[in-house]
């Protein structure tokens, strides 16, 4: 024996027949809506003034500049910061010079990669050997690269004031964001 179900037309105001998608629909919308109110209120709220407009150019957080190193090695650095839960420190360099840059960035001369000294502590911060520099990419005057050293022992942290050493060339009094 089949039985066949007929929907009735509800009156309105009445609650919508059992098994309507109505409510399931309505709950989507307002999770929906909730999202882009508390998106759009953070926007317009965002006091933030180190993110950088499209007419700032990059933020370099007072980098001190070192223009023998600029003329030397054909880089300027831009910032250090702490990332992965302070776990790498980022370095982050724009190339001036691409055939200057070629021997920091991929170069054989382990001497002229750069280093980190911790100012308080005078420990040397290198570069992990599990996160080589790129060998071999052909560097383009103006675009920024970085390198990603591992913190071992949380030698560093936001605030840390280091010296970064390029060969025989040190930029001092480096604050690490």
């Amino acid at each position: 024996m089949t039985t066949t179900t007929e929907r009735v037309p509800t009156e309105l105001g009445s609650p919508p027949p059992a098994g309507s998608r109505v409510p399931l629909f309505i709950g989507i919308v307002a999770v929906i809506a909730l999202a882009v109110s508390i998106l759009a209120f953070r926007y317009k709220n965002n006091d933030d003034k180190s993110t950088p407009s499209a007419n700032q150019g990059p933020v370099t957080a007072g980098m001190p500049i070192s223009p023998q190193m600029e003329e030397k090695f054909g880089i300027k650095f831009t910032i250090l910061a702490m990332t992965s839960g302070n776990g790498l420190v980022d370095m982050r360099y724009t190339v001036l010079d691409p055939t200057k840059a070629e021997t920091v960035h991929g170069g054989e001369d382990a001497s002229v990669v750069p280093r980190i000294i911790d100012k308080a502590t005078g420990k040397t911060v290198r570069i992990s050997g599990v996160m080589p520099h790129m060998r071999g990419v052909a560097l383009v005057k103006g675009r920024t690269y970085s390198m990603l050293y591992g913190n071992s022992g949380n030698t560093l942290r936001a605030g840390s004031i280091v010296t970064i050493v390029v060969g025989d060339l040190k930029i001092t009094d480096v604050v690490v964001q």
